[in-house]
């Protein structure tokens, strides 16, 4: 057995799902296995090696940044969930393994998408920001790790609105919450009612500055104070549109 079979745990994996958003839509992160077919970030974990921590180090050597949210979702433990023998040849020639069953830990992850942010990393691990909604087929089974991560995403955001500041820019226009939110839920949201909710919440500040370079009339630029949230958000007043 070579060295590079003994590193690796031929029955356990991670995989990431890292989604970023454009002010426009909701992005995923993900690298091209073969011509045209795309896989999660991940691998099979190395012996010895604490899930939380392997996790971490994927998602930055993937995209170079450091303290971004990451969050464990799920376990996927399907006996069958590796058949397709493409996909159990890939795993064989690229860990030196032989397949029997794979047990995957998912990871959801959220990152501000800004210009030449990841640029120089996706080019080295062949990596894309694709469009979620536009996303059908993946390989292996992580379509389905995919649709999980955003169900999961989808609930978090109900009970917990922190999350959506980490996806957006340190100052920011209440329109792109809005945003977020109706990409992330897939509903639309009445423009006043929206917004007298988001004035309504202690925790977001708003700054001396506007939007810059915009055709309409520039909006006031807010932020996230995450002490204010701490102290005051409550389940009983959730902010849940």
């Amino acid at each position: 057995m070579s060295v590079l079979d003994q590193n690796y745990n031929p029955t356990l994996s991670v995989d990431c799902v890292i989604f970023g958003f454009d002010s426009k839509s909701l992005k995923i992160l993900l690298i091209e296995q073969t011509k045209n077919i795309y896989k999660l970030p991940g691998s099979l974990v190395i012996k010895n090696e604490d899930l939380d921590v392997y996790a971490d180090r994927v998602l930055k050597e993937l995209t170079g940044l450091k303290n971004v949210y990451l969050k464990q979702f799920f376990t996927f433990g399907a006996p069958n969930r590796i058949s397709k023998p493409e996909d159990i040849l890939w795993i064989e020639n690229n860990y030196k393994v032989k397949v029997k069953r794979i047990i995957s830990t998912a990871y959801y992850s959220l990152i501000k998408i800004a210009p030449g942010t990841t640029k120089l990393y996706e080019k080295k691990h062949n990596a894309q920001w694709l469009n979620v909604a536009e996303i059908n087929n993946l390989a292996f089974d992580h379509i389905e790790i995919l649709k999980k991560g955003l169900k999961t995403l989808q609930n978090e955001l109900k009970f917990n609105p922190a999350v959506c500041f980490e996806l957006l820019p340190k100052n920011f226009s209440l329109r792109e919450i809005q945003n977020i939110y109706e990409v992330i839920q897939d509903i639309s949201y009445d423009n006043r009612n929206f917004r007298k909710k988001l004035m309504g919440a202690k925790y977001i500040i708003p700054t001396k500055e506007k939007q810059k370079a915009v055709a309409h009339k520039p909006a006031i630029l807010y932020k996230f104070d995450k002490k204010i949230y701490d102290a005051t958000f409550k389940e009983t007043n959730l902010f849940n549109l």
